[in-house]
């Protein structure tokens, strides 16, 4: 077993030429303008301050670049990961506190020791005994937990973290009144404009122009005034 067969960079960095350099960068360029608000919004579905999710998003790539097999693989956060992070620390310890980010290191950390420990021994094969219904039942569940659990940004009302859908909407219900009209017109108008900026040409950045838009008219029109949520 070779060296090269854990650091496949070893083998391939010294071979790259620069005319692969221009369409690195547009990738790159690419990748970022949806990697930073998808970032930030994982790390707020895993109840951590955004600039967490902007680390996961960003420090795993150059780790991979060094250490990845895989041209085409995407690594970072993703929503099931970043739930399944908050609602399981959520068990143990408050969130927003200094402890639960604690927890959340230790966590990830414990994870990537098992992963590189799966690595070294070459066990990746025992993903191919893990049942296909399972795994898509698994996925679907926790596409709509995703969803309920972004009622929380989307009306301005503090549900908590839970992945129990009838408490979701049972908090939503009883605390209607204090639904901020602000965010909600913001969050129906931006996915509207996804939807429509999709339909009318799929190689415009509809994520960057909503994104870019709506920070613009809150930081104009000053809505954090109104109650509005914003990261600071």
């Amino acid at each position: 077993m070779k060296i090269t067969d854990f650091i496949p960079s070893i083998d391939w960095l010294p071979k790259y030429k620069r005319s692969f350099l221009r369409g690195d960068l547009i990738a790159g360029l690419t990748v970022g303008i949806m990697v930073i608000p998808q970032g930030m919004a994982y790390g707020m579905l895993a109840e951590l301050p955004p600039i967490y999710g902007l680390y996961a998003s960003l420090v795993p790539v150059f780790i991979y670049t060094l250490l990845g097999t895989s041209r085409h693989l995407i690594i970072g956060a993703t929503a099931i990961e970043s739930l399944l992070v908050g609602s399981g620390v959520a068990q143990f310890v408050e969130i927003g506190t200094p402890e639960f980010i604690t927890a959340v290191f230790m966590l990830t950390t414990m994870v990537g020791i098992i992963h590189l420990a799966l690595s070294v021994f070459r066990l990746g094969y025992l993903t191919n005994f893990l049942s296909k219904p399972v795994l898509s039942g698994f996925t679907s569940a926790l596409a709509i937990i995703i969803i309920f659990n972004q009622f929380k940004h989307l009306t301005g009302i503090n549900v908590g973290q839970t992945t129990f859908i009838p408490s979701i909407v049972k908090e939503l219900f009883d605390r209607i009144g204090e639904m901020n009209p602000v965010a909600l017109v913001i969050g129906l108008v931006g996915i509207l404009s996804l939807f429509t900026l999709k339909a009318i040409n799929k190689k415009i950045p509809d994520a960057l122009i909503v994104l870019s838009i709506a920070t613009a008219a809150v930081a104009y029109f000053k809505l954090e005034l109104t109650g509005l949520s914003i990261l600071g």
